[in-house]
């Protein structure tokens, strides 16, 4: 998946990565900083997940019908390099096989998601 904006243009790429997890690489996203981070939005059959990554690394959480609630899950394995972002997800986490999801670049107020509506589909592990 392909998606640009007026503040950015990016690359996310999923693949099979073994052991039932799926390796998630972000590329062009710009670098994160103290007021910048990037947001994977994850649907999984009728559950919604949210990944954040930040400087610092990346916390996974599950929308628990009022906040975003951390649950047990195995280790994301985040990294960073240049304006390349990568993590693993468990499918055992999700509870699934497959998931829809979108990418956001957010800076204080000023969000910038693709795609615009809706969500992209992964692939079928």
């Amino acid at each position: 998946m392909s998606a640009g904006g007026h503040l950015f243009f990016m690359q996310v790429t999923l693949r099979e990565a073994g052991n039932g997890t799926v390796q998630v690489a972000i590329d062009g996203a710009g670098r994160l900083g103290v007021d910048r981070a990037l947001l994977f939005g994850i649907a999984a059959d009728g559950d919604d997940y949210l990944v954040v990554l930040r400087p610092g690394g990346a916390v996974l959480g599950r929308w628990d019908g009022a906040a975003w609630a951390p649950f047990p899950h195995r280790a994301l394995a985040p990294r960073a390099a240049e304006e390349r972002f990568t993590f693993s997800l468990a499918l055992a986490d999700l509870q699934s096989s497959s998931f829809d999801y979108w990418l956001a670049a957010v800076r204080g107020d000023d969000v910038e998601a693709a795609p615009e509506w809706g969500s992209f589909t992964s692939l079928d592990a």
